[in-house]
């Protein structure tokens, strides 16, 4: 089912108040090809979601870092393995440290990374 008349030239927040959650749901974005003077011709999927039947209503995602006493100020988000998924960046300490500072030490400003499904992946120190 089409949701809009014209393609989108910014961004979106679609909630779909129709959806059956008692069944599997799917959505997609489809690019859109405008030829000169034609009709829209549709592309390969670019982005697609699905939601099984009966998930539990989760308004957010919960990993658990690899230090629990981590405390962080910015995330992230990429696709670090390729797999379609966007994983986390975390920036570390949870002060606006600013590494231009002559205070800063490369020792206390670290980034993290995790896949989507929490798994750590690499930890790298600023310095």
């Amino acid at each position: 089912m089409r949701l809009n008349d014209a393609p989108m030239a910014v961004g979106t927040n679609f909630v779909d108040a129709t959806a059956k959650l008692d069944l599997p749901n799917a959505w997609w974005i489809t690019p859109v090809a405008l030829p000169r003077g034609g009709q829209p011709v549709e592309d390969a999927i670019m982005a697609r979601v699905e939601l099984p039947a009966k998930s539990p209503v989760q308004p957010f995602l919960s990993i658990k870092l690899k230090d629990e006493n981590t405390t962080f100020q910015k995330i992230a988000f990429a696709d670090l393995n390729g797999d379609g998924q966007l994983d986390y960046i975390i920036k570390q300490p949870s002060s606006g440290l600013d590494p231009g500072t002559a205070n800063f030490s490369p020792d206390t400003y670290t980034f993290e990374a995790y896949l989507h499904d929490g798994t750590f992946l690499w930890r790298h120190d600023l310095g």
